[in-house]
């Protein structure tokens, strides 16, 4: 990472561009977006607005906006208590296809109830509905919020077309995990 100012005002970072590279295109400069970063035995963790790509001449990186706060955890498995159900953002998970190839999936989180949890897929990803079917089992789900992560196995429930709205001709996985659907709950819910 090295400093940059985009403009007079805005204090920023440029990172390297992300890997898969189709992962650039995914950023929008009207959302949020989390940054992890191996450090030692923590992870450094912020959340930022993506500015866009530098170039020199060419493109060399991500250009994001200066966070207000850093977090530094720990990486041993510790118990936690969460006393506040999360706003989940975005999963990451991983696929083998029959082939034996590994593919990194990242997806957006668009609805989280006490029935489940639903993914967007985005034309980029459609990949992925070939690859998984209602009844299957993805393991080692990571679900991401603003203030915390939780990683745990899941079942899809439904991959539904979106037939109207802005995510129109997107699809919909549905998924169910008792840990999430709990952690969706309000405080005060009688199943959390």
């Amino acid at each position: 990472m090295r400093g940059s100012k985009p403009g007079p005002q805005e204090e920023a970072l440029v990172i390297e561009k992300l890997v898969p590279a189709s992962g650039n295109k995914l950023l929008d400069p009207s959302r949020k977006i989390i940054i992890e970063l191996p450090l030692d035995q923590r992870l450094l963790r912020f959340t930022t607005r993506y500015l866009g790509m530098s170039k020199d001449p060419a493109p060399v990186g991500v250009i994001i906006a200066l966070p207000d706060s850093v977090e530094l955890k720990e990486l041993r498995r510790v118990e936690r208590i969460i006393q506040e159900p999360p706003n989940f953002i975005s999963v990451s998970f991983q696929t083998t296809d029959p082939a034996g190839k590994e593919q990194v999936w990242q997806l957006n989180v668009i609805d989280c109830s006490r029935h489940g949890l639903g993914l967007l897929v985005t034309e980029v990803d459609f990949d992925l509905l070939k690859m998984i079917k209602p009844g299957d089992v993805i393991k080692n789900i990571t679900f991401y919020a603003e203030w915390t992560l939780i990683r745990v196995d899941a079942t899809v429930k439904h991959i539904t077309k979106i037939v109207r709205g802005p995510h129109k001709g997107q699809y919909v996985i549905g998924l169910e995990s008792s840990e999430v659907i709990t952690s969706c709950l309000p405080p005060d819910h009688p199943g959390s």
